[in-house]
Order: structure tokens, then sequence, then C-alpha cells
């Protein structure tokens, strides 16, 4: 018989994945969803099949049911009071699996996976690449770590359902190494962005308009194109103007952004290795945050608004008018 499965937190990769596990998951019973805005998981039920979905009122309940319990929160701190949650009744997740798809600290990681694993209880850290669009087409990459068991009983919830391909998977090994890959991989998509955004400014500023650039992207670089490529993603969210337009939920959150670069930082200097990138990423990406206009703010900034920091420090206006 197939697993209950619940999921805790639905921002907007958490709703694509959800929807997904609705449909492709071969599920045998409603897939469990709590957030803790209530009425998100009831919006996202009503969007729904009949019968797919079912809200739990807290994190308690949904784990009594559950055999696989899904985590995508925010930050490190959530993923702390979300397991802390778990973990209060020790007997209810007992024999379980948790599967942790946010991205945090490796630390954070190995200190969860301790928790659990005290608890009698297994942890698979399972970070995932790519945005909303990918985990809605289930073309996200999943990179999984943790005890052999666990992480084969969740490979089948992954590969043709939330990913279309994991890396490693890196089986018995400490749940950290699945968030040290991802920090790693982050740096492509984080890299891409700023290239992106200094060259589109780049261009405006010469009066050859960012457009030519992005026809030179689509020849050299897009001509295979996948929902994850960070030239694709990036190039159509800068050039369309959704960087500004996007509002709530963008569809890269720029805190989110500041917080990868941050963490690839913190891994070179652990490991003694100067990098650059995440510098500069970091540096536009602040001014975004610091921007007052529509495409600024903690919760509205989106991380291809790093277009619109360069131009505006080339004189330009934050938006591009498209």
């Amino acid at each position: 018989m197939a697993p209950v499965v619940m999921w805790i937190g639905l921002g907007s990769i958490g709703r694509a994945a959800c929807t997904r596990l609705t449909t492709h998951g071969n599920l045998t019973s409603p897939l469990l969803l709590y957030n803790r805005t209530q009425q998100r998981a009831h919006d996202l039920v009503a969007h729904l099949a009949p019968g797919t979905a079912e809200v739990v009122h807290s994190i308690a309940a949904g784990a009594a049911r559950a055999d696989i319990i899904f985590t995508c929160v925010s930050n490190d701190a959530a993923v702390d009071a979300t397991y802390r949650a778990l973990l209060e009744n020790p007997e209810v997740i007992r024999g379980k699996i948790l599967v942790g798809v946010e991205t945090v600290h490796p630390a954070t990681a190995e200190r969860t996976a301790e928790r659990v694993r005290a608890a009698g209880a297994a942890f698979v850290a399972c970070p995932v690449l790519g945005p909303p669009a990918a985990a809605a087409a289930g073309a996200l990459l999943a990179i999984p770590a943790g005890p052999r068991d666990a992480v084969a009983a969740v490979l089948p919830l992954l590969t043709g359902v939330l990913a279309r391909g994991v890396v490693g998977p890196f089986v018995d090994m400490p749940a950290g190494t699945a968030l040290r890959m991802k920090i790693i991989a982050n740096t492509f998509t984080l890299g891409a962005a700023t290239l992106l955004a200094e060259a589109f400014a780049l261009a405006d500023a010469a009066g050859l308009g960012a457009g030519v650039v992005g026809q030179f992207v689509e020849m050299n670089f897009l001509q295979q194109q996948t929902a994850t490529n960070p030239f694709r993603v990036y190039a159509d969210r800068m050039l369309s103007g959704e960087y500004y337009k996007a509002g709530e939920n963008p569809a890269g959150a720029v805190e989110l952004g500041i917080k990868d670069a941050r963490l690839a930082l913190e891994l070179g200097l652990e490991l003694g290795v100067p990098i650059r990138g995440p510098e500069t990423t970091v540096y536009w990406a602040e001014q975004v945050l610091g921007y007052d206009g529509r495409g600024g703010g903690s919760t509205e900034g989106d991380i291809a608004g790093m277009y619109g920091a360069a131009r505006k420090a080339a004189g330009l206006g934050f938006e591009n008018g498209a």
C-alpha cells in the first residue's frame, strides 16, 4: 500500500509540489496538508481534485496519520520551530520518515537529523533546485541524503513526480552533504542572475537595449530549453518586467537569494576557498531589498530585480518599461 504523505509549508514551491503529488504520486489516501496560515491550505485543497488532499489543523494531528512527512519552510528558524513541534511527542513519529525539502545551513540539517534519529525516526535532507514553474512541471532536481532505506522509500515520490532527476543520491551520508551540494548548485543559478542583470543594464546604458543581449543569450545558450536553465528563467523574468510586476510570492524571493549566496560564502570560508561571485550577488540583491518601489521589500522583491538595481546604478529607472 502506498504511504500516507503529509506536507508542511505551502509557499510557491510547496503548493506546486503538492499538486504534483496528488496528480502523479500514486497516493491511495489524501495528501495531508499543514500550513501556519490555514487559509492557504484550504485554498489549495479547493483547487485540487476532490478527495486528493485534506487539511490538518495541527502538525501533531497530521504526523500521527502520516508515514512520510515533507517539510518545505522558509528558513533555519522555521525548520527549528517545525521540527520542535514534530518531535514534541516522539511516539507520534517513531518509525516514520521526515524529509526536509528546504535550503538551510548544513549544520541545521545535521542538527535536525540528530534530533529525528533520537526520536526513533529517519531524516532525509532533500533540498530541491528549480523555480515554482519547474515544481509544477515535475522538473525540479532533488538532492537527497540520509539513511539508505529512508532514501529508497522517498525516491518514488521524487523521480517522475516532483523531480526530473536526482543528484547523488547521497545514501548513508550525513544530511549536511545534500545541503552543501545545494549551496554549490545555487552559485550557478545566482551567478546566472547576476551576470544577466549586469549585462542587460550595460546594454541599456550603451544604447543597445537589453533585448539584443537577450537575443544573444537565446542564440548562444538556450538551444536546449529546460525549466531549470537559469539563463532561460532569469532572462525571461528580467526582459518581461516580471521582476517588478511579480508582487507577493515572486518566483525568486530576493531575501532567499541573499540567504543562499551567504550560505555559499560561509561554505567557502569553512573550506578555505575564496569565492567572489556570491559577494556580487549579495551586493545587487541588497539594493533590490532596499528599493522603495514596486520591486522592493523583503516580501515582494524578486532576485531578478538585480537587473533593476543595476539599471538604477547606471542612472536609469528601476523598471525597464516592459
